[in-house]
């Protein structure tokens, strides 16, 4: 799966996948009540994009130079408006009243998310679910025997297991959580 790296990789004719979220049908209260417009919606689209170093790599394979974010932002924009105008929903860009995107950029400012990494390590087919790494280092001894393997060190995220995105992330700190009480009571058990 290639993600988008620069804004040619937006051009028409090419479809790229994206999310979209419409929380007025289970949350009325994600429209402004103040809304003139009854008919007023709210979105959230999440349009993957490559990370800030996969952004510089496809500059440098398509021999240019690296991309703004606004570059970046207005052909992404222009792709997911496009998409809708193609799958029969008309011209949505009069009906938006207001925008905020979030570019790897600001990800990587405020969340200290390197390379603006949201979807952690990698998001392609070898870093989904049991393919990304352990919740506990497993170092073979026999392989690197010189390694420490720390005793209570958890890793929990969207870098680990089982995978990016809120709701497993919050999966995989309850299942780590129930992992670490089940050790302690062992341990509390052996004394």
């Amino acid at each position: 799966w290639n993600r988008s790296g620069v804004p040619e990789d937006f051009r028409e004719g090419v479809q790229h996948n994206f999310y979209v979220h419409r929380p007025k049908a289970t949350d009325p209260s994600c429209v402004p009540s103040n809304s003139a417009d009854a008919d007023e919606e709210s979105l959230m689209v999440l349009l993957p994009v490559g990370n800030l170093a996969q952004m510089e790599k496809r500059a440098k394979e398509k021999g240019v130079a690296m991309p703004t974010m606004e570059e970046m932002v207005a052909a992404g924009r222009e792709s997911v408006l496009r998409r809708f105008e193609e799958s029969g929903h008309g011209n949505l860009r009069d009906c938006i009243v207001e925008e905020t995107v979030i570019d790897p950029r600001e990800w990587e400012e405020a969340y200290n998310l390197k390379h603006g990494a949201v979807f952690g390590l990698s998001h392609g087919l070898l870093q989904l679910a049991c393919f990304r790494p352990p919740t506990k280092t497993q170092l073979p001894a026999a392989v690197w025997p010189e390694t420490p393997v720390p005793d209570g060190l958890h890793f929990i995220g969207a870098s680990t297991r089982p995978g990016n995105g809120v709701p497993l992330v919050m999966m995989g700190v309850a299942v780590e959580f129930e992992n670490i009480l089940k050790a302690e009571k062992a341990r509390t058990m052996a004394r």
